[in-house]
């Protein structure tokens, strides 16, 4: 009877050193049989969420109009451009302009304007295009006058610039000692002289002349270029030009 209780507790004995034997270790391979708990769910706090950052870039639109017009020698006054981030807010503070206006110099100008939230994602870049712009009552004043005309009575060299009817404006003191008016058509900055006879003579001398001119990008320096037919005198052609005084 002793005996046999020996043997049935190296028995038990046995199988518990075999089972052991069956479990992975650290540095062991795969275990041959099931010998962990089920703990799935209850001890996993690892975060799997997949976090992105910020990849909206900031809406920029134009305050006012993106074409304007303003006369030569007048003020322009920028209306700007606003930017908000779905993030940041609000960053008009931040917009770069690039380009700039020179209201002194008649011509088509463009501002650029640009911004980046703080994740560095840049808005579209808009445009305004700033078209400055000559009229009528910038040819008006007075101006010294020099030309390679050949005619029996030349050009004054002192002349006042006036204006007509629409769109027209008036060479006064056209011929020098004699005066005399010759006429324009303005549109910007071109000059339609149309087909006109001028007077120098009583009578007995009259100037056909026809031609055209411009206005230069700052107001101050008018071009004529003129054809003339003195009848049996002659015919040619000159240059007039006009410097504001």
């Amino acid at each position: 009877m002793k005996s046999l209780r020996i043997f049935s507790a190296l028995f038990l004995l046995g199988a518990l050193v075999a089972f052991s034997a069956g479990c992975k270790k650290d540095d062991a391979p795969e275990p041959s049989g099931d010998c962990t708990a089920d703990t799935t769910g209850t001890n996993d706090t690892t975060d799997t969420t997949d976090v992105v950052g910020d990849q909206v870039a900031p809406v920029l639109k134009l305050e006012g109009s993106s074409s304007m017009k303003v006369l030569l020698t007048d003020n322009f006054d920028d209306p700007g451009a606003t930017a908000t981030d779905n993030v940041d807010g609000d960053i008009t503070g931040n917009i770069a302009v690039s380009g700039m206006v020179d209201v002194d110099l008649a011509g088509v100008y463009v501002l650029k304007y640009d911004v980046s939230d703080a994740a560095g994602n840049a808005a579209t870049t808009v445009e305004r295009e700033v078209n400055v712009i000559v009229k009528r009552v910038h040819y008006l004043g007075d101006f010294d006058v020099t030309h390679d005309c050949q005619l029996p009575f030349a050009p004054g060299d002192i002349q006042s610039v006036t204006k007509g009817g629409q769109n027209e404006i008036i060479f006064n003191d056209f011929l020098a000692g004699i005066g005399e008016q010759l006429t324009g058509n303005v549109d910007g900055q071109e000059i339609d002289i149309p087909e006109q006879e001028i007077d120098a003579g009583g009578g007995f001398l009259i100037y056909t002349i026809s031609g055209d001119g411009t206005l230069d990008d700052t107001g101050n320096i008018i071009t004529l270029n003129l054809d003339y037919d003195l009848g049996f005198i002659g015919s040619g052609s000159c240059t007039l030009t006009y410097t504001r005084q």
